[in-house]
């Protein structure tokens, strides 16, 4: 639930997030806007009791291990997204296998070097 607060309170405050393929578009009205941050920031405020009251531990992640699990996640992605592998679903269009599976390995091998640099950490 944290998780998820924080990433609303993050969102809110940017007015959204833009990336090459997604965008998260702030449609709220200022005056929404300020009383659902509020709230964010209240409930945020219960969760910090809770621990407190109840003497909770924090969960701490290690981010080398969450990186590499993640982009071995994506890794694998890419490999299933290869046309060779697309032909299951029906006939794929030989030029794609041109123009996609470079790209494809491109991004593989740029989470393999990641993943290198990761395991020298």
């Amino acid at each position: 639930m944290e998780k998820d607060l924080v990433q609303q309170e993050r969102l809110l405050r940017s007015r959204g997030e833009k990336g090459v393929l997604y965008e998260v578009v702030d449609t709220l009205r200022d005056g929404q806007h300020q009383k659902i941050l509020a709230q964010v920031t209240k409930l945020l405020k219960c969760i910090a009791l809770v621990k407190d009251q109840f003497s909770l531990e924090v969960e701490q992640t290690n981010l080398q291990k969450m990186l590499v699990g993640e982009l071995t996640m994506l890794s694998v992605w890419l490999q299933e997204t290869k046309t060779k592998k697309l032909r299951g679903y029906g006939t794929v269009d030989e030029e794609l296998q041109h123009r996609l599976d470079p790209l494809l390995e491109e991004m593989s091998d740029q989470i393999g070097k990641t993943l290198k640099t990761l395991a020298g950490a």
